[in-house]
């Protein structure tokens, strides 16, 4: 059976200094293997811009350094894994978390196109 893990992508926010944006979720499969397998990405609608130094990373092949780095950095963020198929859960998780990021974003969206 494939072990996955699940990240949240965080993008840069100037006016915290952080990475604090949220802007996609992606998996990759756990393993010793020194090239990780193909990432399972899934992107917040509206962040295209915002989220294309992660597109770019996930151009190039991921190792398992690199995700340590990224997490390392605080630009990643691990969410846990609930215990099944591990596609399904990937794909259970993934719409999950963009469900929750996405009732936190969208309001934010109204609120620019409203001024």
């Amino acid at each position: 059976m494939t072990t996955w893990r699940a990240f949240v992508m965080l993008a840069w926010e100037p006016k915290f200094g952080a990475y604090v944006y949220p802007v996609g979720v992606f998996g990759v499969t756990a393993g010793a293997a020194a090239v990780l397998g193909e990432p399972y990405v899934s992107w917040v609608p509206m962040t295209y811009e915002r989220g294309l130094s992660w597109r770019r990373r996930l151009a190039n092949p991921i190792t398992e350094e690199l995700v340590q780095d990224w997490a390392d950095r605080g630009q990643l963020t691990e969410v846990p894994l609930l215990a099944g198929s591990a596609e399904a859960v990937l794909a259970e998780t993934v719409e999950t978390l963009l469900n929750g990021l996405l009732i936190e974003v969208l309001p934010v969206f109204h609120e620019r196109r409203a001024k």
